[in-house]
């Protein structure tokens, strides 16, 4: 009963923490532009992870093609930021005006997205993509709209709208799918829903580029194959950084405390031993190594260490190279 009371806790704390950096993370986007890396670091504060097959197609129809549109499956409201992280540059995106608010109004236009108001939206997207150049953005639209977010079934895409296909421009089909499958619930609201996001052990997400569509040729079937490899979370370098963070303790500290390490190395060897039980745990397990920089910066800071908080600020550098070099 405790251990439960314990994880509720912590879930609360840990989700706190979720919001605030999502929050931070979007605020820079708006401020600044896009970066892969924060995509990529905001999916991974959510434990989103994910691939995708056959990029090349994307660059080729976006350089080789004068019009065009990609067409993308949504189901989720993390379509966008997916395919974002891994198309690895901003897109221009068919969205309603009256869904953007404050700055991100601002971002879109920035990005070249068509914003949608009032009536004629078919003509808008018509003249939108007949007018495109090579290389310049290429539109992205899911057909479905905000419909497509209620695919309840796996493998049976919604009915799409025709507006897309008018111009008989060529079509980039992206079919993004995730595992488990997930879906926009009309039924629930939607903070119930974003928070079904934020407590997810862990999501996978696959897209898939195919082959670009030409509505004047004959055209075969699609057939794609959804199965979704999980990539395996193997942690091996975990260890060795808390071990160097350890170290870095006795090092720079100017009074070693006995009672602090014995702290850290009981606290890692619990969260090791319990990261199985329960996805929060398995959350800080991933992410010791920034919690515990935090809490280093903080301990030097109020020591006036400043060459310890200079090193509780490389070591979390240090393990996101390890990171890279691991996959």
């Amino acid at each position: 009963m405790y251990f439960d009371i314990l994880t509720i806790i912590i879930i609360v704390i840990v989700n706190i923490f979720k919001i605030i950096y999502s929050i931070l993370a979007v605020l820079i986007t708006l401020i600044y532009d896009y970066n892969e890396d924060l995509c990529k670091s905001f999916l991974e504060n959510l434990n989103i992870s994910g691939t995708c097959e056959n990029l090349n197609k994307y660059y080729k129809f976006k350089k080789n093609q004068s019009n065009g549109l990609a067409l993308f499956t949504h189901t989720s409201y993390l379509d966008a930021i997916i395919l974002l992280k891994e198309l690895k540059e901003p897109l221009s995106f068919v969205c309603l005006k009256e869904a953007l608010i404050m700055k991100t109004y601002n971002l879109a236009k920035k990005w070249n997205c068509l914003i949608l108001e009032g009536k004629n939206n078919t003509n808008k997207i018509t003249d939108n993509v007949l007018n495109r150049k090579h290389n310049d953005s290429l539109l992205f639209l899911a057909p479905s709209g905000a419909e497509g977010m209620d695919q309840k079934k796996v493998n049976e895409l919604c009915k799409f709208k025709t507006g897309a296909f008018v111009s008989l421009s060529p079509i980039l089909p992206i079919l993004i799918s995730y595992s488990p499958h997930i879906y926009f619930d009309s039924s629930i609201n939607k903070f119930k829903y974003l928070l079904s996001l934020l407590n997810r052990e862990t999501l996978y997400y696959k897209i898939t580029i195919l082959d670009p569509i030409y509505p004047l040729k004959k055209k075969k079937n699609i057939i794609v194959d959804t199965n979704i490899e999980q990539k395996s979370d193997n942690k091996i370098f975990i260890s060795i950084i808390i071990l160097c963070l350890i170290i870095s303790y006795l090092l720079y500290s100017k009074t070693i405390k006995e009672n602090i390490v014995i702290i850290l190395v009981l606290t890692i060897s619990i969260l090791f031993y319990v990261k199985n039980k329960h996805y929060i745990y398995k959350y800080i397990y991933k992410n010791i190594v920034y919690i515990y920089g935090i809490g280093l910066s903080l301990y030097s800071i109020c020591n006036k260490n400043y060459l310890l908080f200079i090193n509780s600020i490389i070591y979390p550098f240090i393990y996101k190279i390890f990171k890279i070099y691991e996959k």
